[in-house]
């Protein structure tokens, strides 16, 4: 029960940060500081769902799939809106959300740097990991285009 209100909480968070109006990256931007400032704002309900659920990876995995398959739903409109192929792109979606989770939990684990750094450095591994994805599938895509691209 608590895993998944904590994922609700983290869908909620993401789901108010989404404006199909700004550019793609500040998409990401706004998507992977909300999920930091979650974070940083419950940490030991944070502290209690990893104690529990990576006691568990299957029930990590599936607790998660909700987020990494809005998420990939997401990302494979605008694969696909701009051309690409969208096919099992949950892959991807679920290494990079697994990576980021890790370095995230490193910075609440050991905070060094700021939020602000944080979320820069995710940026641009999550900005480069899907740009290459895009590529590898069809499309280029631009940080500064906007998130829908208007009908032709």
């Amino acid at each position: 029960a608590v895993a998944m209100r904590v994922q609700e909480l983290v869908v909620e968070r993401l789901v108010s940060n989404i404006d199909l109006s700004v550019s793609l990256l500040e998409l990401f931007r706004s998507g992977l500081a909300g999920y930091v400032d979650l974070v940083d704002e419950r940490p030991n309900l944070v502290r209690f769902l990893l104690s529990v659920q990576y006691a568990n990876a299957t029930s990590l995995i599936e607790s998660g799939r909700p987020l990494s398959d809005a998420i990939a739903q997401l990302v494979g409109s605008v694969f696909s809106s701009r051309g690409g192929n969208a096919d099992h792109i949950e892959y991807v979606i679920d290494a990079m959300l697994a990576s980021t989770g890790i370095a995230v939990l490193r910075w609440f684990d050991e905070p060094v740097i700021s939020k602000e750094t944080l979320v820069d450095e995710l940026v641009v591994y999550v900005w480069g990991g899907l740009a290459a994805s895009a590529k590898a599938r069809g499309v280029e895509l631009n940080p500064d285009e906007p998130v829908l691209v208007p009908a032709e």
